[in-house]
């Protein structure tokens, strides 16, 4: 399908922006607009976060910056926030459900290490991604990446009915409500589990940690590593502190 180069000139690029800086953080670099197919996954909530911080920003300083490169915002929850809490059915929810709820709908958005709004909507937000994916995509064989978080944040907010919501494993015409429902069904097991095994602050569910850099399969030198870090942050948060292992939801 590779029918050539993109011209040098048409490369993305940008000088002297009229809003003063440019901010690089694994986003797409381009628009819909743009005439070339640019590959790659990439991860937009961060730099949302960077070009809302510079914005209101003036006279910066380097310890503005240092601040900046720390910062917990979830820019990503931020959007989906709305959507989870319009179609989630408070009715069918038991008692520590609704605790759980709570958290999530007063959480600062922020994923500073003791918050636990940040474990209930990420434990919620994985625990969705199942719901939606797991039926027609884990057929696939052999089996590829799912879609990015954004993507799914992004289809829902305009489109509740959404062919992937339905299961397609049973006999019933899922909605979005109802698989909203379920993931957080399935997502407060889990929290309760990080609740009786020491707590759901974030950096307990988080698990950020150092491995030593020749150990790529991050558990054969474990004695030079230093796991259990006191810390916040996520992939796709400017602070991009993550865990080694892949999602927590079921």
């Amino acid at each position: 399908m590779w029918q050539g180069f993109i011209p040098q000139q048409e490369n993305p690029h940008m000088k002297n922006p009229a809003r003063g800086f440019l901010e690089s953080a694994n986003q797409r670099p381009v628009d819909s607009t743009y005439p070339y197919f640019i590959p790659g996954s990439y991860i937009t909530p961060r730099a949302v976060t960077i070009t809302n911080q510079l914005s209101a920003m003036s006279g910066i300083t380097p310890a503005d910056m240092m601040k900046l490169q720390n910062n917990y915002f979830n820019t990503l929850a931020e959007d989906i926030r709305p959507t989870l809490l319009h179609f989630i059915r408070e009715q069918d929810l038991n008692e520590k459900e609704k605790k759980y709820l709570d958290i999530f709908r007063s959480w600062d958005l922020l994923a500073t290490p003791d918050t636990k709004g940040q474990s209930v909507y990420q434990v919620w937000f994985d625990s969705l991604e199942v719901e939606i994916w797991n039926d027609e995509l884990s057929q696939v064989n052999p089996r590829g990446p799912w879609p990015e978080e954004q993507t799914l944040m992004e289809v829902l907010k305009r489109d509740s009915n959404f062919r992937f919501i339905d299961n397609i494993n049973t006999t019933a015409i899922e909605t979005l409500a109802d698989v909203v429902t379920t993931a957080f069904h399935k997502a407060a097991v889990r929290l309760s589990e990080f609740e009786s095994k020491g707590g759901m602050e974030w950096w307990r569910i988080n698990k950020a940690a150092v491995y030593h850099v020749s150990d790529a399969s991050k558990s054969k030198l474990l004695p030079l590593a230093r796991t259990g870090l006191h810390m916040g942050g996520y992939g796709n948060i400017v602070n991009a502190v993550k865990a080694a292992s892949a999602k927590m939801g079921s």
